[in-house]
């Protein structure tokens, strides 16, 4: 009975490691809700465009519950294309339309909740919003920790001296997006990294040792 468990409702832009969270989760009947910014099943007329939108799918979720406002994610894809907006003010805007979304979602499908028996994960550089509703309402955090943070940053800027990388676009990510990553880590029960490096790396940074848990990929 889900009565005694935490629920999960997994946030995730794209189909990062092909939906391996809400799937594995599915897997254990421990999933609640997949909210995320494009999900174009086969047979829809989105997924008959063609627009590199064939992995915004997963078939093991086909009878899960997933919101995704499919064309506010194309409209906001297309105006950053139409104005020129790239890098990393593409990436920061779209993290932030994407946890505006899906606070907005958790608002509407849980307007009568206040209790603990959630469990929110959402993966790093877009969770901060969607952690503070959570944690509002007394519901468990988990961060899916993507990349080793800061310390990948101030390695790739160690090896600009090399012409491979002095020639490239490579550009540090700005300041706003590591305070708000920072925010995460603080509002997150958990951690996951898939690697001891990774582990290493947030321990450098200050993250707690007891909220971090290391899941290899496959």
């Amino acid at each position: 009975m889900k009565s005694s468990t935490h629920s999960w409702i997994c946030c995730q832009i794209g189909a990062r490691e092909h939906y391996a969270v809400p799937r594995a989760l599915k897997l254990s009947d421990l999933l609640e809700e997949v909210i995320t910014d494009l999900w174009i099943p086969p047979g829809t007329l989105m997924h008959s465009w063609k627009l590199r939108l064939d992995g915004r799918f997963h078939p093991a979720l086909a009878d899960a519950r997933v919101k995704a406002p499919n064309v506010a994610a194309l409209t906001f894809e297309m105006k950053a294309s139409a104005t020129g907006t790239n890098g990393w003010s593409r990436i920061t805007r779209r993290n932030d339309w994407f946890q505006q979304h899906a606070v907005k979602e958790l608002v509407q499908s849980h307007r009568n909740s206040s209790n603990g028996n959630h469990t929110v994960f959402a993966y790093s550089y877009a969770a901060e919003h969607i952690f503070k509703f959570a944690r509002e309402r007394g519901w468990r955090t988990v961060l899916g920790q993507i990349d080793p943070g800061p310390v990948e940053e101030r390695i790739v800027a160690g090896l600009r001296q090399t012409t491979a990388i002095a020639e490239s676009d490579w550009e540090p990510a700005p300041k706003q997006y590591w305070e708000s990553w920072r925010t995460e880590c603080t509002l997150a029960d958990q951690i996951v990294v898939n690697s001891n490096w990774s582990r290493q790396a947030l321990l450098a940074e200050g993250v707690a040792d007891e909220k971090i848990r290391v899941i290899p990929l496959a």
